[in-house]
């Protein structure tokens, strides 16, 4: 009885993360505040590795540096915090959210310590749900729709020419339009879309770019969603879920 309260649950805590990150942001960037505040609360490696600044561990989660930004991490953690949240409940679902934001930016100080370079965004924290969704519900489904956006990134790696780019577009614009009220297995593209994570990752290490988007942060909260799944849910992934239990934003 208790599982099927938390499944039916409405997702305050997800949708409450949205709306908070959304408004930042848009206060900020209507008042001009968002490169000061960036510069304030972002996370810096060298800070927290010298014992300063630990606030930013947290702060650094409610900044994102552009629309792009922002639209992209919070689709991701309107669907998978949904489908995440409706299992967990909202305690141990924020819980896991923190946790990994948090274990992803350390990585950055091991990985980094003498940088100065701002790290922010809640990437880190939205890829351990997007991990403990793996982890936990591998049978959960979400719109086909969406699950071809998140791939799009890895095709678009090895797609050199703007004329495949635009062939590309116009065959995947109509697939998703008609797939909006398709719903699909989560796991095939979780996994395309850590394949990108580490080949971008992998890219970027070869290339020597110092900044831009941490790639190995956001595998890093994967991972720790991945491991603090069954920790802070013990017994979830070993769950059956009949076909008209499984979580889905479509229902």
């Amino acid at each position: 009885m208790n599982l099927m309260k938390e499944r039916k649950a409405f997702p305050i805590a997800a949708l409450c993360l949205i709306l908070i990150n959304v408004v930042i942001f848009v206060l900020l960037d209507k008042t001009n505040g968002l490169e000061p505040a960036i510069d304030a609360y972002a996370m810096r490696p060298a800070a927290i590795a010298r014992g300063e600044s630990l606030a930013t561990l947290f702060t650094s989660m409610f900044l994102h540096g552009g629309y792009g930004h922002l639209i992209s991490n919070m689709l991701f953690l309107l669907v998978f915090g949904i489908i995440l949240e409706r299992r967990f409940g909202a305690p141990r679902f924020l819980l896991l959210y923190f946790i990994a934001g948090i274990v992803a930016s350390l990585f950055e100080v091991a990985a980094y310590p003498n940088s100065w370079v701002r790290a922010y965004g809640a990437s880190g924290a939205i890829s351990g749900v997007v991990g403990a969704c793996l982890a936990g519900l591998p049978t959960a489904r979400a719109p086909l729709a969406f699950l071809i956006f998140i791939s799009l990134p890895f095709f678009l790696l090895f797609l050199p020419g703007v004329v495949e780019v635009i062939i590309f577009f116009a065959v995947l614009i109509p697939a998703i339009v008609l797939a909006l009220t398709v719903l699909a297995p989560l796991w095939p593209f979780v996994l395309l879309w850590l394949a990108y994570q580490l080949v971008a990752a992998l890219k970027v290490a070869t290339l020597g770019i110092v900044g831009g988007v941490a790639y190995w942060a956001h595998i890093t909260g994967f991972l720790a969603g991945m491991l603090f799944c069954p920790l802070i849910k013990p017994g979830m992934p070993r769950e059956k879920i009949k076909r008209g239990e499984i979580p889905a934003i479509g229902r």
